[in-house]
Order: structure tokens, then C-alpha cells, then sequence
């Protein structure tokens, strides 16, 4: 149901090669159950720090699956893109958190031009402006 209501509100990308799927990026604005909650509160701390507008729309749960395959070929920054594309006008920032101990996704989302804004003990908190095309 959850991911049928993503696919209706354009919020997920899905790359597909000899009829499998290779990868993905989505947000999950429809959920706020689990992890999602947590997205949610830290957006609102981020709100209360100054760190985002309490006007600022911002899409959470954003999170990319690559196949190891097809990691390192330009594919995640590809999907990225056409995300942003579909979600421009009604997000101004995308918000995902990193494991702190994930040294290759931090890397990762930082080269595509995800932002830093604030973090706890385990996760730090980045968003990415909406505007803004990652690097390829």
C-alpha cells in the first residue's frame, strides 16, 4: 500500500536492466512509521536549531539501493537526478540520515551534494536543496 501510494506521488525512481530491478531512490513522505518518525523529528529540531526555514518543504525519507554491479557506473547520481526532476516544485530540500559508521554512503551522498546540517550519536542528518543537480 505504502509503496503503491510513492509510486502515485512520484516519489521513487527504479532503474532496470534485462527485466530486473538494479536500483532505486525514493523519499517516503507517506509514512511516518518507524524510522520515518525519527526523520520527522529531526526535521523539526532542525527547524528549532535555524538550520532549516519553518517554511522550507522538505521530502524525508530519501534513501538510494544500488546493486553492487552497478555501484560506481553513474547510476545513483542518474536516479538522483530524475528524483529531483519529479519532486521539483514540492520539496525544497530532501532530508536522509547516514550511519555514522558508513564511511562509503557518507562519501557518497557529500559527492552528490548533500548537506551536513546536524547529527546525533549515530546518524548525522543531511538534506540535499531540491534545486540543486548532484554531480556527475
Amino acid at each position: 500500500m505504502v509503496f503503491t501510494a510513492l509510486v502515485e506521488n512520484q516519489q521513487v525512481v527504479v532503474a532496470m536492466a534485462a527485466d530486473e530491478v538494479v536500483g532505486y531512490y525514493l523519499l517516503n513522505t507517506v509514512s511516518t512509521d518507524g524510522v520515518l518518525a525519527t526523520h520527522h523529528q529531526a526535521v523539526e529540531t532542525l527547524r528549532q536549531q535555524g538550520q532549516l526555514a519553518p517554511t522550507d518543504r522538505v521530502g524525508t525519507g530519501a534513501q538510494a539501493c544500488i546493486d553492487l554491479p552497478y555501484q560506481g557506473t553513474g547510476l545513483r547520481q542518474r536516479l538522483l537526478q530524475q528524483l529531483l526532476k519529479q519532486v521539483a516544485g514540492r520539496f525544497d530540500y530532501l532530508f536522509a540520515t547516514i550511519a555514522k559508521e558508513n564511511t562509503k554512503a557518507f562519501r557518497a551522498h557529500t559527492g552528490d551534494g548533500w548537506q551536513v546540517r546536524g547529527e546525533n550519536n549515530q546518524l548525522y542528518y543531511v538534506v540535499l536543496p531540491v534545486s540543486q543537480l548532484p554531480v556527475q
